[in-house]
């Protein structure tokens, strides 16, 4: 292909681009506007308003005790959400008197259906980001393996509902993790900030970001890649600064509030989902009687430390396939397939081995592995990536047994360990030969 017509097809996905984007916030915003709204905009809505009066307890409001007995569910992420929907809540309530509000039913109403745009807008954001750092990686990429990796990834897995209809944030997430996959291996310091943002996004992200850090770290012992000794430190501490310039003001507010959202009420909220908490916990009622001491005992035990034997777990795991590539001599470095597939194995687990699984916690994991899997193969087609977003939207569609839940969530649980086993395999095995990557740019170190 000659470089004018290279520059004609990228200029024509460009604009099919655009139109999937653009035809993705408007049927979102659509989709909103005529009622498709769960329940969790409430917390969203409240910790925008404390936001916006200067008062920044995000943390008070708590609502639903059946899911954190006995004084229910806060507003559990830093400020960054709640802040970029703010503008949006500060309009309705400025044209609650209008006929615009009056539409919808008042200006709650309004500002229920307006917070879904910049979540919408970070979705698409994400997608092309995703699109730019395969691209960057592999420049062989065939995008219309691409694209048809996107296309489901916004409207089968599901991005579409995690935004317009429960007003989570999880491409906000993948947005500002993209960001700092392509930016650390060019500068670290700005990589740092992108890490603290992601964080700010979504404090469980820490498990997608171990893997970079930990490349970091090793990688700068080695002084690999142009990394300096102390790499892993500056992107860590900044990314930290970040996130706690975001927590601070809601610190001073109400310092024990905070502790009750990001600790207290972690440990009491029940067991659901398809995490191997709740399968230990189903087997240890059978086995021991729902109501025996015994069984109440070790439920406890569950609530309270399985978000540790999380992190413990993951990071033991990232560990030894770090361990197991340095041993072999084919370390792990900042633009590999390997490194994806860690950062996928970090989003996975908290499916797999999480005792709080709901609606909306797939779809950046699956994004992720899929991520990985174009990397991995590209030019070809990533057939791992594609079965992993169609399989998961096939089971929760095809297989509806309300009399036996187990059933669908037997195979959610079984297709994310077999996804845990792919991305983990990988990981442990030498970059494959026909996925090179680019040479990277050293990094720069204007802010260290």
């Amino acid at each position: 292909m000659t470089n004018g017509a290279r520059a004609s097809a990228a200029t024509r996905w460009q604009w099919v681009y655009l139109a999937l984007y653009a035809g993705y916030v408007l049927l979102g915003l659509a989709l909103r506007w005529n009622g498709w709204i769960h329940y969790d905009h409430i917390w969203f809505v409240d910790a925008a308003r404390h936001i916006l009066d200067g008062s920044w307890r995000i943390y008070d409001f708590k609502g639903t005790p059946s899911i954190a007995p006995p004084d229910g569910l806060a507003y559990s992420y830093s400020p960054l959400p709640a802040l970029l929907m703010a503008p949006f809540v500060a309009f309705a309530d400025a044209v609650r008197d209008t006929p615009l509000a009056a539409s919808v039913g008042g200006a709650d109403q309004l500002a229920y259906r307006l917070i879904v745009v910049p979540l919408l807008l970070a979705d698409v954001l994400a997608m092309e980001q995703l699109r730019r750092l395969v691209r960057d990686w592999r420049p062989a990429v065939d995008e219309t393996a691409l694209f048809l990796g996107i296309l489901p990834t916004l409207l089968v897995t599901g991005f579409l509902q995690v935004s317009a209809y429960r007003d989570h944030q999880e491409g906000l997430v993948l947005l500002c993790l993209l960001t700092t996959l392509r930016v650390t291996p060019r500068h670290v310091a700005w990589g740092g900030v992108c890490a603290g943002l992601t964080l700010a996004a979504k404090q469980t992200s820490v498990l997608e970001l171990l893997p970079i850090g930990a490349v970091l770290l090793f990688g700068g012992l080695r002084r690999r890649e142009g990394l300096r000794p102390g790499a892993a430190f500056v992107w860590a501490g900044l990314a930290a600064a970040v996130f706690g310039a975001f927590m601070l003001p809601p610190l001073l507010a109400g310092p024990d509030a905070v502790i009750y959202a990001f600790l207290t009420q972690e440990q009491r909220r029940v067991l659901t989902g398809q995490g191997l908490p709740v399968w230990i916990d189903s087997a240890l009622a059978g086995t021991l009687g729902a109501g025996s001491a015994t069984y109440a005992l070790w439920h406890d035990r569950l609530l309270r430390y399985s978000n540790v034997a999380l992190v413990l777990g993951a990071g033991g795991v990232m560990g030894a396939a770090f361990w197991w590539s340095a041993r072999r001599g084919r370390p792990i470095g900042l633009v590999d397939s390997r490194l994806l597939a860690l950062v996928a194995l970090g989003g996975v687990l908290q499916i797999v081995l999480a005792k709080w699984v709901t609606g909306h916690y797939y779809q950046l994991p699956l994004a992720l592995v899929l991520l990985w899997d174009t990397v991995r193969v590209a030019p070809r087609w990533p057939l791992v990536g594609l079965a992993g977003t169609f399989g998961f939207r096939a089971i929760t569609v095809a297989v509806d047994l309300p009399a036996v839940p187990q059933i669908k969530d037997g195979l959610l649980f079984a297709l994310f360990a077999a996804l845990t086993v792919a991305v983990l395999v990988a990981a442990c095995r030498p970059e494959p030969a026909l996925a090179r990557p680019a040479p990277a740019t050293a990094p720069t170190w204007a802010a260290a």
